[in-house]
Order: structure tokens, then sequence, then C-alpha cells
């Protein structure tokens, strides 16, 4: 932490949703259940939403399935005030992008912003917008290299002259991620590529990015940091970045960082860890294009190194490359397999 900076929080998770309320608070709580997604391919209404939601004034609800729809490459959706669910494009994996598994913005006009991992002109995922017909643009497909990024995870944001900032996975200058703006004629700038290390994070995963009203912009990545166990960073407008705290791993301190990161009037950040996770089924692609649901297991106590080659990037589609191609996306002497082991 740094001397009299905001406080960070951290709520370390050991299981995948929790629902906690004081006994006091507890009979005042109901849980209602609005929807359920197909439970096996094919499923025309879209499976794995991985996204949060967004609500219109309405009180409809938007967000999207990683895959499912027409195509099986994922899905907008739309859930109405009576527990409808309509899908509002079916992404197909070409040009139009596939697999979103970020959440939706939504501006004052009912248009809908968001990311995809797969597909686009160059086949590292898009940022894409739909408008109130329903109809898919993509702003920004990722070229990858050094000169731009791949894979975007995270959901975006906007600022009042209409910029959108968000992060990819991969690519960059030091094939560990960036933080891009996609201005409002289509322009994108990589604002920072994460090069690991203490003073900085790498691959930044599920989540997004927070800004303040400054404009400086706040996220977590799953590695990099003193620890290499991840770190919660923020870039200034300037693009100087600094990070705010690395996570150490073990029980007390957490590892892994997700999420998009909360701010309180004082300033103070809150999140979560990924600490210790039990086994849990992840959705993974085989070089085949078989689609598996494998048990993996993460924990702080153990090197990610130990269990991935890159961290989770079993999710990161580079599964319709060839081998020989994929290795040239990798720093010199780090060609491995591309998957994690239990």
């Amino acid at each position: 932490m740094l001397g009299k900076s905001p406080t960070l929080f951290v709520l370390v998770l050991t299981v995948t949703f929790a629902f906690i309320v004081t006994p006091r608070l507890a009979l005042a709580q109901t849980f209602t259940d609005l929807y359920n997604f197909c439970p096996s391919f094919p499923c025309a209404d879209g499976s794995q939403p991985f996204s949060s939601l967004v609500m219109d004034s309405a009180g409809n609800l938007y967000g999207t399935t990683a895959a499912g729809g027409s195509s099986a490459y994922g899905v907008v959706f739309k859930v109405d005030s009576s527990r409808t669910e309509s899908v509002l494009y079916n992404f197909t994996g070409l040009a139009d992008g596939g697999r979103p598994f970020a959440g939706l913005l939504r501006d004052n006009n009912g248009m809908l912003y968001g990311t995809a991992v797969d597909g686009g002109a160059f086949s590292n995922g898009v940022v894409f917008r739909i408008d109130t017909a329903n109809k898919e643009t993509v702003l920004h497909s990722f070229r990858g290299g050094t000169t731009d990024g791949c894979f975007p995870y995270q959901s975006l944001v906007k600022d009042q002259p209409g910029n959108f900032y968000g992060t990819t996975f991969a690519c960059g200058a030091s094939n560990q991620g960036t933080v891009f703006r996609l201005g409002p004629k289509g322009k994108t700038t990589v604002l920072h590529s994460f090069k690991g290390g203490r003073k900085d994070g790498a691959y930044p995963f599920y989540g997004g990015l927070l800004m303040d009203a400054a404009g400086n912009l706040y996220g977590v990545t799953l590695k990099g940091g003193s620890a290499n166990k991840g770190a919660l960073y923020k870039l200034t407008r300037k693009g100087v970045l600094s990070v705010l705290h690395s996570f150490a791993g073990g029980k007390k301190y957490g590892c892994y960082p997700q999420g998009v990161p909360a701010m309180d009037g004082a300033g103070n950040l809150y999140g979560t860890t990924m600490a210790q996770p039990r086994r849990v089924a992840l959705p993974t692609r085989e070089l085949s294009g078989r689609w598996t649901g494998k048990a993996q297991k993460l924990s702080c106590t153990t090197s990610p190194e130990a269990r991935w080659t890159v961290p989770l990037r079993l999710l990161a589609y580079y599964w319709t490359r060839t081998a020989t191609s994929m290795a040239t996306q990798q720093p010199a002497g780090t060609r491995t397999r591309e998957r994690c082991t239990s």
C-alpha cells in the first residue's frame, strides 16, 4: 500500500457466488429466479452468461452470454420486467466478433456497447455496438501484435467527450495486455502496454475499469506486482501508470484479482480476489475445437506458473490458430502448451 493513499479493501472469495446478510436483515431478503438459460448445447437463448447486467429506466435487463445462440458464439440478450428473455443479437464468430464475456455499456439513446474476445477482421476480438434496431456494428477489430491489443475480456467505460476505454488480456508491446482508448470517430490508441514486474500489472481478465471524476482509470490485473499475483493500478489521464497495491497471496492477502474496483466518497477502493478457490469447471476449447468443462485448481500458495503457462489463457481463444502461429504470439523462448493442468 502507498503511505497515505486511499485504503484498499479486498474481499477474498472462495466460492463462486455468495449472498451475505446480517441476521438483523436476513428476514427482509428475497431471492427471485428471473430466467434460466439453456443448460446444454445447442442453446438458442444463449449459454454461459459471465457478464454483469445493465438496466434501463423501464426495468429491462441487458447482458451477454459467451456461448449459445444460433452460431454458438454467444448472444446479446434482454430480460424484460415480465421475465421474458429475447435475443437481440447472435454472434457468428466471424467479422462481427464472438464470445462476449464482458457486460454492456448502455448510453442515453439506448445503444449498447461491449467487447468480444473472438472474431473480428483479425480474429483477435472486437469492440461492438448494438443499436435500437438490434443491428450490430464493429467499432474496432483488434489487430494484436505489439501495436494493438487482443482478446478484450473486460467491459468498457465512457467519458463525457464520448471516448471509450477498455483493456485487452494479451498482445501489446510485451504481450501482457493493454489499456486502450477508442475515440468517437473510431480511432484506437494504446494508452498503456502491461509488462508485468514489480511496478506494473499483467493480463487484465474479467471485470472492467473504473473512472474517477478527474478521468483517471483504476483496474486490476491477474498477474504482475511485487509477488506476481496481481495488482491494483491507477492510470492517469497523462498515461502514467502506478501500482497502488501488489497482492501477496496466501489466506490473508488474496491473489489474482478480478472485477471492477469500486470507490467511495472518500476515495477508498474496494474489490475482490480469487484466492484459493475450490475446483471449478471452466469452459475450455481444445485445439481441435471441442468444448469441454475441465476441473482446474488455482492456489495463492502455488506459483501460477506451475499451473498456467499464461494465467487462464485457456479462455483466450488461441485455439483456432496453428501451433506455429500461437508461438509467434509469445515472447521468445516461451512456447508451451496453452492450457491449464489440474
